[in-house]
């Protein structure tokens, strides 16, 4: 019985972190967050772009343009640094440009060169959303999209794409615990 527990424990923790494969096998890409996710224009926006351990990632560049109401890029893009604490996570923060367009939707499109020169814009047609919307404003040309906020709103939630199961990593520990206990 206790052996059982035990496994039943260890298969529930793996289950519940162990990230999506569909989004690891992208392009290495694991995880897309936009802080705030519904930014005021003129505001500051902070990027998070994170990496599965083995992608050989150079350099990341991001450019974002207003999508609707007209198609309009702002340059230049983005340089997107490296985080030294945690690695393969690449970050950028920046001012959006927009006055008075509350209700616009802007689009964010992620240029990725790998050690091996390889380069690919990022999201493409196929690309998993990480709970962000994905537009085609021109054919074969695809952005993560954003709806600015009206200036009196203030929504300030971190993440946009991570569902994060860590609080049920510890039920079945909770649970396993006083079942060891009655055996003693």
């Amino acid at each position: 019985m206790k052996r059982s527990i035990i496994t039943f424990t260890l298969l529930l923790l793996l289950i519940f972190h162990l990230p999506q494969s569909s989004a690891l096998n992208y392009y290495g890409v694991s995880d897309v967050t936009v802080t705030p996710i519904q930014p005021v224009p003129q505001s500051n926006i902070t990027v998070l772009l994170g990496f599965s351990y083995t992608t050989n990632v150079r350099s990341v560049r991001i450019t974002y343009c207003r999508i609707d109401p007209d198609y309009l890029c702002y340059f230049p893009s983005y340089l997107m640094s490296n985080s030294t604490i945690t690695p393969n996570n690449f970050s950028v923060t920046f001012q959006l440009k927009e006055e008075d367009l509350s209700g616009y939707i802007i689009g964010l499109r992620v240029l990725i060169i790998y050690q091996n020169a390889s380069r690919i814009d990022f999201p493409t047609e196929n690309s998993p959303d990480f709970g962000l919307d994905i537009l085609e404003p021109e054919p074969g040309i695809f952005y993560f999209a954003i709806t600015l906020a009206d200036q009196t709103t203030t929504q300030t939630s971190t993440s946009q794409t991570t569902n994060d199961k860590t609080p049920f990593l510890f039920l079945p520990l909770i649970f396993a615990i006083p079942l060891l206990r009655r055996r003693r």
